[in-house]
């Protein structure tokens, strides 16, 4: 989150409104944010909340002027490098451990040296990135193994000097996480579970298919291959993510909410928020917020046909979000003034 932060100020966005948008999509983000605060900033740009907004920022990141320079000297020195620099350190980070991994195994194969010779000849990063998904169509979860820590059922990254009682593959997920246990536990983690669970049994299933391939008891062409393998990598990414999110909440005793499941979560919150503060609000305030309502919905309909004309897709969805929300909160305010 704080690069992201630091990237958004070292390339702040010429126009201020567009500046604001963008800062308070950031700082929804933010874990630690403040509600308070973040209703307020809903209200929409100002000079005033922009000030702030930036000022609130920086802090619950814990991003200074200094930090903003260094990133900003480091980005240009990131520019800098060759294509052929970039190559090289993707060969040594990614490519490399999938190589001692079939090494390792006894799988490798004399084509596979030709591959490499090619790729170290002439290294281009699309070389390294075609290299990358030859190997993991060689073997997906060795690839994974190599470049992750692959534990088992957990979805755990490792040391490898950890117990294997610690990381047994049957490891119940109550077990390890006694929070799902607890009366307070948030429905929201069930779902996780649940999901979890799901990515994981699809990356068995296909994994064991191209075990199957690959020990000739199962026939699949280039292409179904090439699927199976995606199928395997992305449902073995979407357990982690998982995973991460439980991991979170067990350490924290808060809801990390990075992955998109969380996303009609983090909703229906916001609505259930909204709903408390439409309730509480007495008829003056309610004909206030309908009149409000149109400067506030036109000022977002314009900043949503800005950032499409920019093709700022996040900008656009968060945009379209405060937008239903406010649109919401407006049906929720007219069916109060029409029981007055």
């Amino acid at each position: 989150m704080k690069n992201e932060v630091l990237d958004f100020l070292v390339e702040l966005p010429e126009a201020q409104e567009d500046q604001y948008n963008k800062a308070f999509a950031l700082y929804r983000r933010c874990p630690d944010k403040n509600p308070q605060l973040e209703r307020g900033y809903n209200l929409g740009f100002t000079k005033n909340r922009l000030s702030d907004l930036m000022y609130e920022l920086k802090k619950l990141v814990q991003v200074s002027e200094v930090d903003v320079h260094a990133h900003a000297q480091k980005k240009k020195a990131d520019e800098e490098v060759s294509s052929e620099d970039i190559a090289k350190c993707i060969y040594e980070d990614k490519i490399l451990p999938i190589i001692d991994a079939l090494k390792e195994r006894e799988l490798w194969e004399e084509g596979f040296e030709e591959k490499i010779n090619a790729f170290t000849e002439k290294p281009t990063v699309e070389g390294a990135n075609k290299l990358i998904t030859y190997f993991e169509e060689v073997g997906s979860k060795l690839a994974i193994e190599a470049t992750e820590g692959y534990t088992g059922s957990t979805g755990t990254t490792t040391d490898t000097t950890e117990s294997s009682e610690e990381n047994t593959e049957d490891k119940k997920l109550r077990e390890e996480f006694p929070f799902l246990n607890e009366n307070d536990c948030p429905d929201v983690m069930y779902i996780v579970v649940g999901k979890k669970i799901a990515a994981w049994k699809t990356y068995v299933a296909a994994h064991e298919t191209l075990q199957l391939v690959d020990e000739g008891k199962k026939e699949l062409t280039p292409e179904e291959r090439k699927e199976v393998a995606k199928e395997a990598t992305e449902s073995f990414e979407e357990n982690q993510a998982l995973y991460d999110e439980l991991n979170y909440y067990a350490e924290k005793k808060e809801i990390l909410g990075v992955h998109p499941i969380f996303k009609q979560y983090q909703l229906d919150r916001e609505k259930e928020s909204l709903k408390k503060e439409v309730d509480a609000m007495t008829g003056d305030e309610l004909r206030k917020y309908v009149g409000s309502s149109k400067t506030y919905i036109s000022r977002k309909n314009k900043a949503i046909a800005k950032a499409e004309k920019a093709k700022d897709t996040e900008t656009i969805s968060q945009l379209k979000e405060d937008l239903a929300l406010r649109q919401y909160a407006l049906g929720l305010v007219n069916e109060r003034l029409a029981k007055l």
